[in-house]
């Protein structure tokens, strides 16, 4: 049985949030989910600014409205003519980040698009979707492109964490017939450490080995403990800068889904968040699932 039961998409009635509604309809089908819900956020900074001017400007307001709920209609009829199951809908004034993930829950999938209606692309994926991915309680599936497959090849970077084997999880759910390319990055010594005058190139080597052993150990674990036969997946360790690592990776295998864990190895989850999947988010071509366990 699926672990997603229902599925949000968000939209601002731009053509990249129909690529959203696009991959929604075809993950309906494909899970056999039977509730969603299609949300739109009213800009409250707009409105503010229309309350403050002129009383007969007041009615600008009120056609804003209007539109969010005809467009807003008209997504929840596309929605259910695609996927043949009801779908609610829900517009609210306040922080775009904040309504979408409203009463969310871990079994509930929300989709939502890299690049919204404005073009300040780098501000919408700074701020909207990267608060929506650090706030959701359940995965977050960021779509960058047109649906019109499912998945064929996924990558899935892992860190061995609880976020990242339920990131492998979804990735099985969600892409059942993909090729799934598992990887783990080993990452450079921290220049901090003050390693760079006294370390040797023997002694790097030595690092290297025992922790790409490590790393093996904990991979056949991981696949595993996901009932994962190794010979039906690709196990890729490397060692470098991990955003960089699996961007590079992801170009070269041709992927069209990354499925990552939303928070690391460090307490610094929020940090993370703002680098390794900024910097994944930002600078990828393919769709991103990230996970929460």
């Amino acid at each position: 049985m699926a672990s997603i039961t229902s599925v949000r998409v968000a939209t601002d009635f731009s053509a990249a949030a129909q690529r959203s509604i696009e991959r929604a309809a075809l993950l309906i089908r494909q899970l056999g989910i039977a509730h969603g819900s299609v949300c739109h956020a009213l800009d409250p900074h707009f409105i503010r600014a229309v309350r403050d001017l002129l009383p007969v400007l007041a009615e600008v307001e009120q056609k804003r409205g209007y539109a969010a709920e005809s467009g807003l209609e008209k997504a929840r009829r596309a929605l259910e003519d695609a996927s043949g199951i009801p779908f609610e809908q829900i517009v609210k004034e306040g922080d775009a980040a904040s309504v979408l993930v409203e009463g969310s829950h871990p079994d509930e999938l929300l989709i939502i698009s890299a690049k919204g209606e404005t073009s300040l692309a780098d501000v919408v994926i700074g701020s909207t979707t990267e608060r929506a991915l650090r706030r959701s309680s359940g995965p977050v599936l960021v779509v960058q492109n047109p649906a019109t497959q499912p998945y064929q090849k996924v990558l899935i970077p892992v860190d061995f964490t609880e976020d990242s084997q339920r990131a492998l999880v979804l990735a099985r759910e969600l892409a059942p017939d993909a090729m799934l390319h598992i990887m783990h990055v080993i990452p450079p010594l921290p220049q901090e450490h003050g390693l760079q005058g006294v370390i040797t190139g023997e002694d790097m080597a030595k690092y290297l080995a025992q922790t790409e052993q490590r790393a093996i150990n904990a991979m056949g674990k991981l696949l595993t403990q996901c009932n994962i036969e190794p010979e039906s997946v690709t196990t890729i360790i490397e060692d470098g800068y991990t955003p960089m690592a699996i961007n590079k990776k992801a170009v070269g295998l041709g992927v069209d889904l990354i499925a990552m864990g939303k928070h690391g190895e460090t307490a610094l989850s929020d940090w993370l968040l703002g680098s390794t999947t900024h910097y994944v988010v930002n600078h990828n071509h393919c769709d991103l699932l990230v996970a929460k366990a």
